[in-house]
């Protein structure tokens, strides 16, 4: 996961910087003679290392907002409500949007993870539908994980990762700070295209 990736990248950098300002200080304390001038040296060598380490996470988080395609919508689903999923897409592509279901998108021969994790990355919006379902599924899970982790980097007014209830089960607690919308209701899809469409222009 490439957002993971320079997370951790600029993560360690950070620290880098920190190790080297301690460094210099210990320094300082042994060289008292030369304090001024060691001080000066390595904690600008450290701000220097952070500064690095924020100009990348900048770049990179710009890489991969410019890579999402903004009606790019991934579905995340229990595999007992893949035709509601199907439905939901085609309902989808007729209002504009460009649904990613994974048994249309994944071809033979592709490593299906790497390709679940690319298109994450590569959506503006994820659905997650929500049935008795969703809980049993082991990689759904990790999908979900995955999609509040990547799309989720700032702190928006409309989140990115959308619980659709297909029937009455509970929303997933790391969704449950979301505003859902019912499926099954009438007005249902009229609500959750509004939503979609507010939530894609916010990104």
């Amino acid at each position: 996961m490439r957002y993971i990736r320079w997370k951790a990248f600029t993560a360690l950098l950070s620290v880098l910087s920190v190790v080297i300002a301690m460094m210099a200080a210990l320094t300082a304390n042994l060289v008292i003679d030369s304090f001024t001038k060691s001080f000066t040296v390595i904690t600008a060598v450290a701000a220097g290392i952070a500064a690095l380490a924020a100009s990348i996470s900048i770049m990179g988080s710009r890489r991969l907002a410019r890579e999402r395609e903004p009606r790019r919508i991934f579905l995340i689903y229990a595999r007992e409500d893949l035709e509601a999923a199907r439905r939901l897409a085609a309902e989808l592509r007729e209002h504009g949007f460009h649904p990613w279901l994974d048994v249309d998108e994944i071809t033979p021969g592709q490593v299906w993870q790497k390709a679940v994790i690319r298109a994450l990355e590569e959506s503006a919006v994820a659905l997650v539908l929500v049935s008795e379902h969703l809980a049993k599924k082991g990689f759904v899970q990790e999908e979900l994980k995955v999609a509040m982790e990547t799309l989720q980097e700032q702190e928006r007014d409309f989140s990115p990762v959308v619980p659709v209830r297909l029937d009455n089960s509970e929303i997933p607690e790391r969704l449950s700070h979301v505003q859902w919308v019912n499926l099954f209701e009438e007005t249902g899809m009229e609500r959750l295209l509004s939503g979609l469409n507010r939530v894609v222009s916010s990104t």
